[in-house]
């Protein structure tokens, strides 16, 4: 009876607004409808009740659906925020980075002149673009944020008690934005946290857990660790409570969002869009929980809803459909002009049936390994089954669909013909699009130490080359030690004096800003890490390069930046000495982020932002 009443309650919000009405389409000339589209992040398909599921999670997003377009079979092209998003973003399969990464990469590569964003695309249309989003992926930096006329990221208030802010605490400033009369049309980006873990939960949305539950594996809202938990059934269906939870109070602020929309007018002609960068585990299978490297359909299956001005209401679209088609969809749908290329299509031909418009057979989807450029897992969905291809450690894998169950078997061995076409299919249709990315020129050039120390320290002599088991026995030489085992170069500042250190490298000529990446810990031995004095090529003096206030945690490496370089002659050298008497000085490379001649080189962020960001981070599961 509680269940039904909340779901009623969260109903009555907007439904009155819903009623199903003729749905006309668009003209070149007519008033362009403004676009909403809210990204609930880590929301999969099969826990929505109008995707079928028992528990009445998702009232509002359903009377939407039923005003529009439910896709029943919709998958993303990333099992994780920060290479599903690049996608939707471009209706590309391997399109350039959009979000600043961990250590501070704003955008890896160049972009090729036919690859835009969505934002970009509205923008040269006429449309003001603007992003609401608690995601710390997406910074001041990022290739996201500075594609939009406005970005505002919301940080959590006192009122929320997660490491996010709650989609409350957005919908506040998203109703200041919406009030404050933004320039029409316009094009809303919403990208939500509350379905993601950790899910903290006020009543009514704790209807689904018990709570005199307790456990040693789940605190806060989420597993206590990544990789060793082990579930029992009780701890399983308390995850899925808690999951259920958050999904129907997120969907309570979309009908919060829906009434505000139609009390400013703004609701019956605006189209709006539902979706999700990826879908999550609960521990199916005992072990595996949010979106761990894994290629099952729990991750895969996304929510794509589409309202508005032009769709056909009521329609459900039963043939394969992929993220990447949501931009192709609005720019057909709205009449844009764009030079944009796109793998994805337009799902309009499937709603209007025009023609013969068939949909595609395959859906693709993939992860990576070694950061965003590493080698991919390449995942082929088709009706029958997955067909996954691990890169990165040469494997192959074939799945029978629907791949729902975590405990599957690969069944390459007995269907060797249907994996032989799908493989077929990737080598002839996706790879080239795979090499022609990796052929984009890079903006980023990394140079760890361990390849090049032997050729590009100087003076050599400056060095003791050991193995961790010797560590004790290189404090007082006053010379550097580099450490085989793990990598390292390192000082104790307060034992020795070691003489200063330049590496000199080739690089191509430009701009660049210089980041050396250190090792941060707070306190090791009594001491903080790490600093150091850094001479670029041409300047006069040294400055001191420090990062000891981690909030990351127990340790971690970061790349801090060391200043702005030029080179002319394509060479790079920079000197390093101990920065304090008091701190461990501690690296293992260098990164140079390459920037345009008259491209603006934006400001470093402070340490509190970074620390800030990381502690968001750290809590959504992004870094241990």
């Amino acid at each position: 009876m509680r269940q039904f009443m909340v779901a009623i309650v969260l109903f009555s919000v907007f439904c009155g607004s819903l009623a199903a009405r003729a749905q006309g389409t668009p003209d070149a000339g007519d008033k362009r409808p403004n676009v909403i589209w809210i990204v609930l992040d880590a929301l999969r398909a099969d826990s929505l009740s109008c995707h079928g599921y028992a528990r009445r999670t998702s009232p509002n997003m359903d009377a939407l659906a039923a005003r529009g377009v439910r896709a029943a079979h919709h998958f993303t092209q990333g099992l994780w925020t920060t290479v599903s998003v690049p996608s939707y973003m471009t209706g590309r399969y391997f399109p350039v980075m959009v979000h600043e990464s961990v250590e501070g990469t704003e955008v890896a590569r160049k972009c090729p002149p036919d690859e835009l964003l969505a934002p970009e695309i509205f923008r040269a249309n006429g449309y003001h673009t603007a992003m609401i989003t608690s995601h710390p992926w997406f910074t001041p930096r990022s290739r996201l944020w500075q594609a939009f006329d406005e970005a505002i990221f919301e940080r959590p208030d006192e009122r929320d008690r997660a490491y996010y802010a709650s989609f409350a605490t957005l919908n506040r400033r998203i109703f200041q934005w919406l009030t404050n009369t933004p320039r029409q049309p316009f094009f809303l980006y919403i990208h939500t946290l509350d379905t993601h873990f950790p899910h903290i939960l006020d009543a009514p949305y704790d209807l689904w857990i018990d709570p005199d539950f307790t456990s040693e594996q789940i605190q806060n809202g989420t597993p206590v660790s990544k990789y060793e938990c082990r579930f029992s059934p009780e701890e399983r269906r308390h995850l899925e409570g808690l999951y259920d939870g958050s999904i129907l109070y997120s969907d309570h602020q979309l009908g919060l969002l829906f009434w505000k929309l139609e009390t400013l007018g703004l609701f019956d002609d605006a189209v709006i869009v539902i979706g999700s960068d990826h879908g999550d585990l609960l521990g199916e299978d005992g072990i595996r929980w949010g979106h761990v490297p894994a290629s099952y359909d729990l991750l895969m299956r996304v929510p794509f809803i589409l309202a508005g001005p032009g769709v056909p209401p009521g329609r459900v679209v039963n043939d394969i459909t992929e993220n990447v088609d949501i931009v192709p969809t609005l720019v057909d749908l709205l009449h844009l002009e764009t030079n944009a290329a796109f793998d994805g299509r337009s799902i309009l031909p499937l709603l209007r049936q025009e023609g013969k418009s068939e949909g595609r057979p395959y859906a693709l989807s993939k992860y990576v390994a070694g950061g965003y450029d590493g080698k991919p897992g390449l995942i082929l969905r088709s009706r029958d089954f997955k067909y996954e291809w691990d890169m990165h450690n040469e494997r192959e894998y074939l799945w029978p669909v629907p791949d729902v169950f975590p405990t599957r078997p690969n069944v390459i061995q007995e269907y060797p013909d249907a994996a032989a076409t799908l493989k077929r299919y990737v080598e002839r249709e996706i790879l080239p699009k795979w090499e022609a990315y990796r052929a984009l020129p890079e903006r980023v050039v990394v140079l760890f130490i361990h390849d090049t120390i032997a050729t590009n320290a100087f003076p050599q002599e400056a060095l003791a080359i050991h193995r961790n088991a010797d560590f004790n026995n290189y404090l007082r030489d006053d010379k550097w030690a580099y450490d085989t085992d793990w990598r390292r170069l390192w000082t104790r500042a307060w034992l020795e004096t070691p003489p200063p250190l330049t590496f000199r490298y080739e690089v191509p000529p430009a701009r660049y800003r210089v980041q050396i990446r250190m090792f941060c810990m707070s306190d090791y031995l009594d001491h903080p890490a790490s600093a150091f004095a850094v001479r670029l090529r041409g300047d006069e003096d040294f400055s001191l390069v420090k990062k000891d206030d981690c909030a990351v945690g127990h340790h971690t490496y970061l790349f801090v930046d060391a200043g702005i370089y030029e080179t002319d002659d394509g060479i790079f050298e920079i000197t390093l000495k101990p920065g304090t008497d008091n701190h461990w000085a501690v690296m293992n490379g260098f990164r140079l982020i390459r920037f345009e001649q008259g491209e603006e080189i934006p400001e470093a962020p402070s340490d509190e932002d970074i620390n800030a960001r990381f502690e968001q981070l750290r809590a959504l599961g992004y870094v241990e």
